[in-house]
């Protein structure tokens, strides 16, 4: 999603300071670019990398953090890097003459289980953390809230790349979906709107400050389906057919329908529809033909790759 992000700074003609890892992968990706950006190289847990990202810095949009499957495994580097980072990123800008504003990006899932509950989620009510990551959410918007920083939270629902990719793991979690569950998803280019619009306007004034903001596809846009019709939906375009209900879990997804009068209203960012986003996802995954079934061996091939 950061590519997502970095294209749509640049195509809304803002200056961009890229902070990252210095590795091999993320240098590759720093070519692409060329001169249209500025890359610092450092990491969160460094003061003095972060101090000199900050130099002339009007907003900071914070999408670094570790995910899951790592996060389950991994507890402490989870809350060393989503919380203890943050907090360090929040004392560096702090400390500048001139203080940033800060665009964080969470997670819908915060609110914990909420499939028993009347949607749709309502960002301001108190969220209910039940995993590492989450809890590391959680625990990063309240270091935020009670820092001097001008913020806004903006929570993401399930989110669709649009970029051109045969990674796995995105459709790997379609199986994390209740297909009795409600779920909203929003594509990446949309995300990338809706945080950027919130940077453009914490740098301006306070019509966003102190905000937390649900982005998600939309009602409207037909973003709001069951596990069900989302995962036909995308193995079907793909040309896998229909699954077997079996292999999807019947535990509950922490993702759930999103009040997004508030964020669209502000921020104006639910751009594209549910079949441009379904569209845009499954066109690197379209490796068998329409008539194929999940009988055929190519897609059962396919398909043990996703389960394993």
């Amino acid at each position: 999603m950061g590519i997502s992000v970095i294209n749509e700074i640049i195509a809304r003609g803002h200056e961009v300071v890229v902070f990252e890892l210095d590795t091999k992968k993320n240098r590759k990706i720093r070519k692409k670019f060329a001169n249209k950006i500025e890359v610092a190289w450092g990491n969160l847990l460094d003061a003095a990398s972060i101090d000199n990202a900050l130099v002339n810095i009007d907003v900071v949009i914070h999408l670094a953090g570790i995910i899951p499957p790592l996060s389950e495994v991994n507890e402490a580097l989870c809350f060393k890097v989503n919380v203890r980072g943050t907090e360090t990123l929040l004392s560096r800008m702090a400390q500048q003459s001139k203080k940033p504003g800060l665009v964080f990006t969470s997670s819908v899932s915060v609110m914990g289980p909420t499939q028993s509950k009347r949607p749709p989620i309502n960002p301001y009510d108190p969220p209910n953390p039940t995993t590492n990551y989450t809890r590391s959410k959680v625990d990063a918007e309240r270091a935020i809230a009670a820092s001097e920083v001008p913020y806004c939270i903006c929570r993401l629902g399930a989110v669709l790349s649009s970029q051109a990719s045969l990674n796995t793991g995105l459709l790997k979690e379609a199986f994390n979906m209740n297909p009795e569950g409600r779920v909203e998803i929003v594509l990446d280019l949309d995300v990338a709107t809706a945080i950027v619009r919130a940077a453009e306007l914490l740098a301006i004034g306070t019509t966003v400050n102190g905000k937390i903001l649900n982005i998600g596809g939309g009602k409207e846009n037909g973003f709001q389906r069951h596990g069900r019709d989302l995962t036909i939906e995308l193995f079907k375009k793909i040309g896998i057919g229909a699954i077997d209900e079996r292999y999807f879990t019947k535990d509950e997804y922490f993702i759930d329908w999103m009040d997004t009068a508030e964020s669209q209203a502000l921020l104006s960012f639910q751009n594209h529809t549910y079949d441009d986003a379904v569209g845009l996802f499954v066109k690197p995954f379209k490796i068998v033909p329409s008539t194929f079934s999940s009988h055929c061996p190519m897609a059962s091939i396919f398909l043990s790759m996703l389960l394993s």
